[in-house]
């Protein structure tokens, strides 16, 4: 199975990969610099922000695709799912609403290494996260 690919939706709270009630997994660090600590910030709501994330993980601003991976990327990083249910991008100093269809992160690969207890699954998300 190694170097194997899948492909798949994966929800999320603040960390691309939710994997809540998988039992115990060991997450391999990601490649990324670390994440922003959106989990901290409590800026105040300032609306609705047009922007919808599809179910096939592609970025809509105004009803048009966002086509800059960085600038998708950049979004990613400050993405949070708030105990309301919503989505929403934070900074420290506003907070602001977006749609998501279905999960705002898509597993694109999938890669095994190891077997029994010294297995590794390293996941790839569509914006270039490694868990």
């Amino acid at each position: 199975m190694t170097g194997e690919t899948a492909t798949g939706n994966i929800g999320v709270t603040h960390s691309p990969l939710n994997l809540k009630g998988l039992g115990q997994v060991n997450i391999a660090a990601g490649k990324s610099k670390g994440l922003p600590p959106v989990e901290l910030w409590n800026p105040p709501f300032c609306g609705d922000l047009d922007m919808r994330i599809a179910g096939d993980g592609t970025w809509y601003y105004m009803g048009s695709p966002i086509g800059r991976k960085p600038l998708v990327r950049l979004f990613s990083t400050v993405l949070r799912h708030d105990e309301d249910g919503k989505y929403y991008l934070v900074t420290p100093v506003e907070k602001v609403g977006i749609q998501v269809d279905d999960a705002p992160f898509l597993a694109v690969q999938m890669k095994v290494d190891g077997k029994a207890a010294q297995q590794v699954i390293t996941f790839t998300t569509n914006v270039g996260d490694e868990f």
